[in-house]
C-alpha cells in the first residue's frame, strides 16, 4: 500500500503550515507591534524631549527587514505574490499556466539564493562576530532566519510546481482573479 502523489503533497503542505503560521504569528503579534512602539517612542523622544534614540533608526531597519523576510513564506502560501491581474486575466488559460509555472521557477531560484546567501552570511557573521553599529546586537541570527525562510520557500515552490491545480486557478475569459 503506497501513498499517492497527491497524499504526499498534502502531507508536505500540512507539515509546512505550522512553521509558516508560527512565523506569521511572530510577525503579527511581536515584531510589528514592537516596530510601532519603537518608532512612536523615537518620534516622541525626538519631538518633545530633543533626545532621539541613537540606535532607533538602525533597530527599526533591522526589525522591518525581519518582518519582510519572515512574512515571505506566508505570502507564498496565501498566493499573495505580485501579479498584474489586468494583464494576467487577458491571457489565455494555457499562457496563464505558463506564466504561473515560470513564476514558481523564479520563486524557486530566489528561495535557493536566500538559502545559500543566508547560510554563508550567517557563517561569516558568526565567525567574525559582526554586530549592528549602534547596538551590541549580533547580525548572524537574521541571516540564519533567511536560511530557514529560504528552505521553507524552496519546499513550498516545489509543492506548487508539482501540484499546481490546488494553488493556481486560471482566469476565465477576461475575469480578474
Amino acid at each position: 500500500m503506497f501513498a499517492t502523489p497527491a497524499t504526499i503533497v498534502r502531507t508536505i503542505e500540512n507539515l509546512l503550515n505550522y512553521p509558516v503560521r508560527m512565523l506569521h504569528l511572530l510577525v503579527v503579534w511581536l515584531l510589528f507591534p514592537f516596530l510601532l512602539c519603537l518608532v512612536a517612542a523615537d518620534v516622541i523622544l525626538r519631538t518633545f524631549f530633543q533626545a532621539p534614540l541613537v540606535w532607533g533608526h538602525e533597530l527599526s531597519g533591522l526589525v522591518l527587514l525581519s518582518i519582510f523576510i519572515l512574512e515571505l513564506p506566508h505570502t507564498l502560501q496565501q498566493q499573495q505574490l505580485l501579479q498584474v491581474d489586468l494583464l494576467f486575466a487577458r491571457l489565455g488559460r494555457r499562457m496563464q499556466n505558463v506564466v504561473y509555472f515560470l513564476s514558481r521557477i523564479f520563486v524557486l531560484v530566489v528561495a535557493f539564493l536566500f538559502c545559500w546567501q543566508g547560510f554563508t552570511g550567517a557563517q561569516d557573521m558568526y565567525t567574525y562576530a559582526e554586530q549592528a553599529y549602534t547596538l551590541p546586537l549580533p547580525l548572524w541570527p537574521l541571516s540564519a532566519a533567511m536560511t530557514v525562510v529560504g528552505l521553507l520557500m524552496v519546499v513550498q515552490a516545489l509543492v506548487q510546481l508539482i501540484h499546481p491545480a490546488k494553488h493556481h486557478t486560471p482566469c476565465v475569459d477576461g475575469e480578474i482573479a
